[in-house]
């Protein structure tokens, strides 16, 4: 579905111009708006959204980001040398060009969230496979940790974001499973 909303729309414009992307796939284009605009607006992380961003059709997810001690984490290897871990956060994205949530596609992506955690299964995106190696390592090294790590869940679409009470009642239940 194409973006209607004209100032999102101006602003992706503005973000491929800046950024030299292929104006022609508007979907993924977002996709790496979305992230780019959350994880160095609302995150302060300072990245570019291409080390989140997720390549290829991997089953609900469009950006996943793995951050310890502040930066970004790319490879067990740069992690293993540390001596303490101090934090660590999550961070799963999900863009739709829709106006509204999706109960469908939420749910999808909420169950992409739990496989990453679960599942050792592999995936098309070689970085997604380098994410879980990564998240394994953390858990391994618990120890290190100086609090839980955290878990950031992005869904973002093009309109008002008005939710149903069916997607408000999967995303308390998520909720409530990750609080455990």
């Amino acid at each position: 579905m194409p973006i209607r909303n004209p100032i999102i729309k101006s602003q992706l414009a503005a973000f491929e111009n800046f950024f030299s992307l292929d104006s022609a796939d508007e979907a993924e284009n977002f996709e790496k708006y979305s992230i780019f605009c959350i994880a160095n607006g609302r995150d302060g992380l300072g990245v570019s959204a291409d080390d989140f961003h997720l390549e290829g059709s991997d089953f609900g997810l469009d950006g996943v980001g793995i951050t310890v001690g502040g930066e970004v984490a790319t490879s067990v290897e740069e992690l293993s040398s540390l001596r303490r871990i101090n934090d660590a956060e999550f961070y799963f994205f999900q863009s739709k060009t829709s106006e509204g949530i999706d109960y469908g596609n939420l749910s999808k992506f909420l169950d992409a969230v739990e496989d990453f955690f679960i599942s050792d299964k592999k995936y098309e995106a070689e970085k997604l496979n380098d994410a879980k190696a990564i998240r394994s390592f953390i858990f391994e090294n618990a120890s290190k940790l100086t609090s839980n790590p955290k878990l950031r869940i992005y869904y973002v679409v093009t309109g008002k974001g008005e939710v149903s009470s069916h997607a408000r009642d999967l995303v308390a239940k998520t909720r409530g499973y990750w609080k455990d």
